[in-house]
This record gives structure tokens, C-alpha cells and sequence, in this order.
């Protein structure tokens, strides 16, 4: 029986990559990230469509109708494994095949990493040679919070989707998506500690402050330390405060 991994809680920092599309992964990260786990996602619009144009008074009123296909992918299991491994860009590409479109959206992604020399040396990875990181897609809540509390925030999607713009025209990237959703952690574990609560021998060290450090070079990607800031109860009670190192802005997840 495989067990499942609990997310670490949110009182701990987080890896913050805003570009959620595959198709923007590959083409901006050389690398050739390795995967033990994936979920991707496209919706596309399909037939039956029609579509109504009526003159009343001074306005013409459109009616559509269209249906909205939801479609998945899903490869790899969810315990963490070097046993069969993925390639990134391969698996976006056969995606992007499958669908008929590039912009692959990315909802989960179980990472394989050599552990960095930064922390090779920690006692609590003694005998590990990997770490797992696995991101999910997630809503930024930042902006909800300033429309309905009156909680001026500064939008963190703002100057990422600025720099995409900038990035697409200079490498002639066609199709770019709005980003909406962002990829964080949701736990990050060595290969010497995979169980339920897998995180617990690092998660009160500098080790994923470290790591999260060393794989946010890139100007997409981000490490969110967790605030003291005590916010308004939402509807499902998890959101939460953090500040983002290098934009030195709050984000709300």
C-alpha cells in the first residue's frame, strides 16, 4: 500500500515559481528536469457552439453557447521513486501532442533533485542522495483579500507577467496564457525519510530555505517566507501570509 505524503504546514517556507505551463518550463529552463510524478491539465472549447446577435435599442445583444472540455493527464505514482523517471519536456511534449495545443497547464509536478552542496553536509541528509519536491498549482489569494477586506495588497502576479511579455517578444514565444496560478511547495523530503510525515527531520532546519534558495535563481521563481500577519477567515481557513524574498512583496496562499 502506498502512503501517502501530508503536506508540510504552512508555517514554513515555500518554493514559488509562477509560470504554471509547461510549454514556458521548457523553453525557459534548459535543464532537464527529471520527474517521478505528474499531473498536467488543458480545457479547450468544443462543438456544439452557437452563437445569437440581437438589435435591441441602441445595444446588439450576443448569446453563446459552447461547452468547455476539461482534460488531464496523469503519469508517474505518488510515492516518491527513482525507479522509473520522466524528463520534463518529453512529457510536455507528448502532452502538447495529445491535446493539439502548447499551453499545457502544469497542476502537479514530483521533482527529482540531486542534493545541492549547499547542504550536503547536513547531518540530517547523512546517506541521502536525492531530495523530493512536489508543486502544486494554486490560486494567488491576494487579490480576493483586497477586493472583499480592504486589505491593500500589491499584486505579485504583476511584474512576473510584465517580464513574461518582455521574455515572449524577445525569444519569439507565441501563445502566451495569463497567469492566473502559481507552483509551490507542498512538501520537499530526502530519499532516506519517504513516510507520511517524510518532511519532519528537515523542516525545522535552514535546509529547504537553502534548497528553495539555490532552484529560485531564475527571475520566474521565488522563495515565500511565511509572516507573523494574522488574516481574516476565509471560507476554507488556509489561507496564509507570506513575503517573497526577492520581489520583497506579501503573497497570500
Amino acid at each position: 500500500m502506498i502512503e501517502v505524503i501530508e503536506p508540510q504546514p504552512k508555517e514554513y517556507p515555500k518554493y514559488v515559481d509562477y509560470l504554471a505551463y509547461g510549454n514556458l518550463q521548457t523553453h525557459l529552463d534548459k535543464r532537464k528536469r527529471k520527474l517521478y510524478v505528474g499531473k498536467f491539465s488543458v480545457g479547450q472549447k468544443i462543438a456544439p457552439y452557437s452563437s445569437t446577435n440581437i438589435k435591441t435599442g441602441n445595444f446588439t445583444v450576443s448569446n453563446y453557447d459552447s461547452h468547455l472540455q476539461q482534460t488531464t493527464m496523469v503519469f508517474g505514482t505518488n510515492s516518491p521513486n527513482t525507479d522509473e523517471v520522466f524528463e520534463l519536456k518529453e512529457e510536455v511534449k507528448a502532452a502538447q501532442d495529445i491535446a493539439g495545443t502548447s499551453n499545457i497547464k502544469i497542476e502537479t509536478m514530483g521533482i527529482i533533485d540531486k542534493i545541492p552542496q549547499i547542504i550536503s553536509s547536513h547531518p540530517e541528509l547523512d546517506g541521502a542522495n536525492n531530495l523530493f519536491h512536489i508543486v502544486n498549482a494554486i490560486a494567488n489569494h491576494s487579490s480576493m483579500y483586497s477586493r472583499n477586506f480592504g486589505i491593500k495588497l500589491p499584486n505579485p502576479l504583476r511584474g512576473p507577467r510584465n517580464k513574461l511579455k518582455d521574455v515572449a517578444r524577445k525569444f519569439k514565444i507565441k501563445d502566451i496564457p495569463l497567469i492566473r496560478s502559481i507552483l509551490t511547495t507542498k512538501y520537499l523530503i530526502d530519499d532516506q525519510h519517504i513516510g507520511r510525515l517524510g518532511w519532519r527531520n528537515i523542516i525545522n532546519t535552514d535546509i529547504p530555505k537553502l534548497y528553495f534558495r539555490t532552484i529560485s535563481k531564475q527571475w520566474h521563481r521565488d522563495v515565500a517566507r511565511p509572516t507573523d500577519f494574522k488574516l481574516p477567515i476565509v471560507k476554507d481557513g488556509k489561507a496564509t501570509m507570506y513575503m517573497l524574498e526577492k520581489q520583497e512583496m506579501p503573497i497570500i496562499l
